[in-house]
């Protein structure tokens, strides 16, 4: 934009601007709100949501799938339970969410962690930056012993 044939004012050296107009009426992209996660080992549910952000315009898709890093979803005693599938949001919706569901495996152990990635997207939106989440099971330990 440039200003010019000032009336009752003065113009001052500055007289060109740039002006970005962000439109909503795009596909936008699809990425998850945070890119690390935390949980007990305890067979607790871990719920993340996955936003849509610089548009909702038409209905799209994007795949997801967890992923063993020094946890492991194979075995009688998994870490966590195996998951994949297709996220759909309709025109207009802007969030959804998975539900992971950690076991408790009853194993002594530090901290474990896998992750969860999406790919694939459908219907004109684009993978955001932030496509892949690492998730964090904590196993969780009760004292032993009496507190005096």
């Amino acid at each position: 934009m440039q200003l010019y044939d000032a009336k009752g004012a003065i113009l001052g050296a500055q007289q060109i601007a740039t002006v970005s107009i962000q439109s909503l009426d795009s596909f936008g992209k699809i990425e998850f709100g945070l890119t690390e996660y935390y949980i007990n080992e305890n067979g607790a549910e871990l719920k993340i949501y996955i936003r849509r952000i610089g548009g909702e315009k038409g209905d799209v898709s994007v795949d997801y799938m967890l992923m063993d890093g020094t946890a492991e979803s194979i075995g009688e005693l998994s870490d966590y339970e195996k998951l994949a599938g297709t996220i759909n949001l309709e025109s207009g919706v802007a969030s959804a969410s998975i539900t992971i569901k950690v076991n408790d495996d009853f194993a002594t152990e530090n901290t474990e962690y896998f992750s969860v990635n999406l790919s694939n997207p459908k219907g004109g939106v684009k993978l955001g930056d932030l496509n892949s989440a690492k998730i964090s099971s904590m196993k969780y330990q009760r004292a032993l012993g009496r507190l005096h």
